[in-house]
């Protein structure tokens, strides 16, 4: 997929979405990174990386412009983030239907939520390029592959994902340091919804075609014991509901980093059917980053 100047950020290669297949990020003109570097991990500053170029598939190359560094030891984050004075992160996710998707099968809207880290790597020589620096993932990703089996144009406004019995173990706000990979820190209260609104006068649903949208999520409590719900609000207010079976909650247990899900969500006659398949997501890329 080309991205045109006034297009600014992707978060996944959407024609790789297949069922056990790896998911390839996808670098866009204008993305930024986070690296802190300097002689040891008692003492690096932040610096920041500008991607080169239009957007690539995995591999990229970013630049950095400003005072000299030595870089004997560094480590980063995707989106640009601050760290705090303990060398954490914090990663903000809405679960109330702030992200909303532009347009069809259009990922960019997962931006700046698509959370990722380098771990630290340390070297004796002080070259003109990190080397070793590998993203991983901080979020899994829920895919929905929307499907209208009738013969009806539907529009769909938001599409909502829930326990069946109320359960909260969805969670907006997490912690996260790239120096110590401790597991993601989730943290405030979780709630037993996620929302993903679609802008404008919603999502149009063709008759017999399929169109995905995408939906980040920090990493989850367990689940297996209570049973998956989907919602549809079509944009005359009708709602389509369906509980999926409690072995599909069983299976998946929670959301976990670095990997995905796509609910295969059919419009029918009747309602709704939903099957569910599971991956893993790109694991990471190595990208170069030279000094200018």
């Amino acid at each position: 997929m080309a991205v045109s100047d006034s297009e600014t950020r992707a978060s996944v290669d959407e024609n790789q979405i297949e069922v056990d297949s790896r998911l390839p990020v996808r670098w866009d003109k204008s993305d930024k990174i986070k690296m802190m570097i300097g002689t040891d991990a008692d003492n690096v500053v932040p610096c920041e990386f500008v991607l080169q170029g239009e957007s690539s598939i995995g591999s990229a190359v970013f630049e950095y412009e400003g005072d000299k560094v030595d870089p004997y030891y560094y480590y980063g984050i995707y989106p640009s983030l601050d760290f705090d004075k303990e060398g954490y992160v914090h990663l903000c996710v809405p679960v109330d239907g702030t992200i909303q998707q532009a347009d069809l099968d259009d990922s960019r809207h997962l931006g700046a939520y698509r959370a990722m880290y380098t771990a630290p790597v340390e070297r004796d020589e002080c070259s003109s390029q990190l080397t070793g620096v590998m993203f991983r993932h901080l979020t899994s990703l829920v895919i929905f592959k929307m499907t209208n089996l009738t013969d009806q144009e539907y529009c769909v406004r938001n599409i909502q994902l829930a326990t069946m019995d109320g359960t909260p173990f969805f969670y907006a706000t997490a912690s996260f340091n790239p120096q110590t990979q401790e597991s993601v820190a989730v943290t405030g209260d979780p709630v037993s919804s996620v929302l993903l609104g679609f802008a404008g006068n919603g999502f149009p649903l063709p008759s017999g075609e399929m169109h995905k949208a995408y939906l980040p999520v920090l990493p989850t409590d367990d689940f297996s014991h209570t049973p998956l719900v989907i919602k549809l609000t079509m944009s005359d207010g009708e709602e389509l509901v369906t509980e999926l079976p409690l072995s599909a909650s069983e299976s998946l247990k929670k959301f976990t980093p670095g990997a995905y899900c796509i609910f295969n969500v059919n419009k029918t006659l009747t309602g709704l059917t939903v099957g569910v398949e599971t991956a893993g997501w790109e694991e990471g890329t190595e990208i170069i980053i030279p000094f200018v």
